[in-house]
């Protein structure tokens, strides 16, 4: 029997998808609004760092020199807190009451902190058998990085950290990727919405919101959802529309092989051009992917929920993070924590949770589905692993490539 829709393996599907896409344009948007996105710039140091010989504790600062020729009492010649312009020690006898952050007073060149001094009057006066060194307690100038020094590259991630490292560097302004729009699109006449009356025969609509769900878990994304019944002129409309409006399509049902499956052809007569159809994989095997006519990508899911979640999870968010030009895409490995054998010579996309073992490192607890139907199964999984089809026992610690819903776990 002659099959016209060939399967292609999990690897040849990731490597089409990506060389089908390239990264949206930037935007510039204020620093309060960089979180989330993936920056679009390189960002050099505006000062060295510490730009100043910084104190590093409270106490007082002094020249060495006096207290290692055995100086234990030095005169309070001042204060000096953070901000402060540093004052100059005026001989190596006094002493200058200083604070955490501080710049080292001119003249001073070691801290000692509050706990190992007394202070009566006008008088410090050091705990006995103080050591006392150049430089201790002091966070030297540029001894983090220097003026210039590169400090994060386009195509990574804006979290806490690198958001403070745009502050520190004094950028106002921050070239970042857009907040992206996937357009979702849920056939079917048996779908019907939560609240709504539900006879014996319907179902209630999920994918949809599901796939919406995993899209907005990373914050820079939004998902709009376009309910469509099983009528080829009406799901054709929603596909026009969703490509003129959002950055991406996402179909969910209709695409298989049988009567009914109408989306392969739909997407064809939308100037839609197949990139592929039908991965070796369980579960989504039926998986489309495509162009638009005006560059947008297109997925079409198979109409199971465990299916949608699965090829969302392996496919759709890296092609996401294609589009935003982030970096680091590869999956990151997890060791399971109990043996599986597949029933096919097929790749498997297995939900898993994440637990950490006795040893403290983080493991894929294997969650098999009863079917690609049964979407309750996966309640508390945190992810799919990707077990290859060139192998059908998976021992205890075998390490498989973790894809996590949407966001990172």
């Amino acid at each position: 029997m002659t099959d016209n829709f060939p399967l292609i393996s999990i690897t040849q599907a990731e490597v089409l998808i990506r060389d089908a896409l390239s990264a949206l344009p930037a935007v510039r948007v204020p620093l309060a609004q960089a979180a989330g996105r993936v920056l679009q710039q390189e960002v050099l140091a505006e000062r060295d760092q510490p730009p100043f010989d910084r104190v590093m504790m409270d106490g007082i600062a002094v020249d060495s020199t006096a207290a290692s020729a055995g100086l234990n009492q030095f005169r309070l010649a001042g204060t000096q807190s953070a901000g402060d312009i540093p004052l100059v020690l005026p001989d190596n006898h006094s002493c200058i009451e200083i604070m955490t952050g501080a710049v080292l007073p001119t003249g001073c060149d070691a801290v000692i902190p509050i706990e190992r001094i007394s202070i009566s009057g006008n008088q410090a006066t050091l705990e006995e058998d103080l050591q006392l060194a150049p430089g201790q307690h002091i966070h030297p100038q540029g001894s983090d990085y220097r003026q210039a020094a590169r400090l994060l590259e386009a195509g990574v991630l804006i979290r806490a950290p690198e958001l403070a490292v745009l502050a520190s560097s004094g950028i106002t302004e921050v070239l970042v990727s857009p907040v992206l729009s996937a357009g979702v699109i849920s056939p079917g006449n048996e779908l019907i919405q939560p609240g709504e009356a539900i006879k014996a025969h319907q179902i209630r609509r999920s994918n949809d919101l599901a796939v919406a769900a995993a899209l907005e878990s990373r914050g820079d994304l939004n998902a709009v959802r376009y309910p469509a019944a099983d009528d080829r002129d009406k799901v054709a409309a929603q596909v026009k529309t969703v490509l003129a409006e959002n950055d991406c399509l996402i179909i969910c049902g209709a695409v298989s092989k049988g009567k009914y499956d109408f989306v392969p052809a739909v997407l064809a007569e939308c100037g839609v051009k197949k990139i592929f159809h039908r991965v070796a994989q369980r579960p989504g095997k039926p998986f489309w992917f495509g162009i638009s006519a005006n560059g947008k990508p297109v997925f079409a899911l198979p109409g199971n929920p465990v299916s949608v979640l699965a090829c969302t999870a392996r496919y759709v968010v890296p092609a996401l993070d294609v589009l935003r030009a982030a970096k680091n895409l590869t999956a990151y490995q997890l060791p399971l924590s109990t043996a599986i054998e597949a029933k096919t010579a097929l790749g498997w996309l297995l939900a898993v949770h994440i637990t950490v073992s006795g040893d403290g490192e983080l493991t894929a607890v294997p969650q098999p589905t009863n079917t690609s139907g049964d979407f309750a199964g996966l309640s508390g999984a945190d992810g799919i692993v990707e077990l290859p089809a060139a192998q059908q026992y998976f021992p205890v610690g075998y390490r498989a490539a973790f894809y996590p819903w949407g966001g990172a776990v």
